[in-house]
Parts: structure tokens; sequence; C-alpha cells
């Protein structure tokens, strides 16, 4: 029953990879520019769990868009889901 969730997972985290890596940037910028003195791993807990959290809501965004033309779907699709 685990290894499905598991799977699963991996699955969706091997398909947003990209937009995972952009929306971690601003995150890391933010904690750079500021010279927080928060430890690392807090950090990193922030910035990725921050940019998990964003490309979930983009990704709920763009399939819940109300397009009538589906080749813009498909694109948008394509562009921001993988």
């Amino acid at each position: 029953m685990l290894e499905g969730k598991v799977s699963t997972f991996f699955k969706y985290i091997g398909s947003h990879t990209i937009w995972i890596y952009f929306w971690h940037i601003p995150f890391v910028e933010f904690f750079t520019y500021t010279n927080s003195d928060m430890h690392y791993m807090a950090k990193f807990a922030i910035a990725m769990s921050a940019a998990f959290l964003i490309v979930f809501l983009q990704e709920q965004l763009i399939r819940n868009l109300n397009t009538t033309n589906g080749r813009i779907q498909k694109w948008l699709n394509i562009l921001f889901i993988g």
C-alpha cells in the first residue's frame, strides 16, 4: 500500500522537477539577500516546501482554467504542468 503512494510521489516530483527548481530560487535568493541567521536545514525546508506548494497551486490553476480553445489548454498543460 505504501509502495504505491511512494511511487506516485516520485512520479509527481519527476514530472514537475523543473518547476520545483525554478520556484525554489526566489526563496534561496531571499535568504541570501537578508543574511538570515536561520539554520540551513530550516532554510532548505522552507524553500522546498514553498516551491512544492507553488507548483501544486500552479498545476491546479492551469487544470481549472476554463479555456474554450482546446489548443490553448493543451499548450498551457505542456508548458506549466509537463
